[in-house]
């Protein structure tokens, strides 16, 4: 296990999420934020203050079939809170996103 605290920028971050990188895992809550907490979140991040740290889980082969993922929302609908289960046959590795997973879809969507 290794700890990193490297930074990342927002257009980083969603050009990851764009390439299929971040998954979430089936223990994570659906997506429940209101548009106050989202407005929030912009307006920290326009005004550069600390928005809180992302806790990710590299995940490597040994483990990657082993758990139940599921993909980040990409198209926001209010009926339609769920997340689609992640197809992960053809993967070696992902990443999963342990903390931060209201943070990263607010910024998606």
């Amino acid at each position: 296990m290794s700890y990193s605290t490297q930074s990342k920028s927002v257009s980083s971050l969603i050009d990851e999420i764009e390439s299929n990188n971040y998954y979430l895992p089936a223990i994570q809550r659906e997506f429940v934020w209101p548009s106050g907490e989202i407005e929030s979140l912009f307006d920290s991040l326009l005004r550069d203050y600390p928005v809180g740290t992302l806790l990710l889980w590299d995940v490597g082969k040994e483990a990657v079939h082993e758990f139940q993922f599921y993909e980040l929302m990409r198209n926001f609908d209010v009926r339609k809170r769920h997340n689609t289960k992640a197809n992960l046959k053809n993967r070696e590795r992902c990443i999963g996103i342990l903390d931060g997973q209201q943070r990263i879809t607010s910024l998606y969507i």
